[in-house]
């Protein structure tokens, strides 16, 4: 399996992953380690070169091998997120929110999920928090400008989003 070719994300490569994926529970832990890192490497090029939902399926296959394990569960949201899929990749970040202390950055993801669907007030909590624990987090200030536009508090959101530009003048 491991010398299989698998760098360009075929369905062969996805389907031989997913029948190692069934005789795992034979394997050592360290072994199921292993094989679950290489599923999500696979994954990763696989969301890098535009291969969403094949990452998905890598991803399911890591996270099957070594069940519990957070290290897949980030890129999951990213590839989530890209196919617009925001409630299951709210639901996987709230999982990985639980288990891991929170950055700065898996918060804000939390808070552009929640200002797609709405959630203003929460999204509002979370982001003050965030910047109340790292105010130059530009990121962050983008999303609190957002937030006091859809409140109509377009002062307050024009010097968060400046702010925003100052620290990091590559933004979108």
């Amino acid at each position: 399996l491991l010398a299989a070719d698998g760098r360009d994300g075929s369905a062969d490569f996805l389907d031989r992953l997913t029948q190692a994926g069934k005789i795992t529970a034979l394997l050592p832990s360290e072994a199921r380690s292993l094989l679950a890192n290489f599923a999500g490497e696979q994954a990763g090029r696989l969301h890098h070169g535009g291969r969403t939902a094949e990452a998905l399926a890598a991803f399911d296959i890591a996270e099957t091998l070594d069940p519990g394990a957070t290290r897949f569960m980030e890129r999951r949201v990213q590839s989530l997120l890209a196919l617009n899929r925001f409630p299951e990749a709210e639901k996987v970040l709230r999982v990985l929110l639980a288990k891991e202390p929170a950055s700065s950055r898996r918060e804000n993801t939390l808070v552009e999920i929640l200002i797609r669907g709405g959630r203003y007030g929460e999204a509002q909590e979370r982001v003050q928090r965030i910047l109340r624990s790292d105010p130059q987090y530009a990121p962050a200030l983008l999303n609190f400008g957002i937030l006091m536009a859809q409140e109509k508090r377009y002062e307050e959101a024009e010097r968060a989003w400046i702010q925003a530009l100052e620290l990091d003048p590559g933004m979108e």
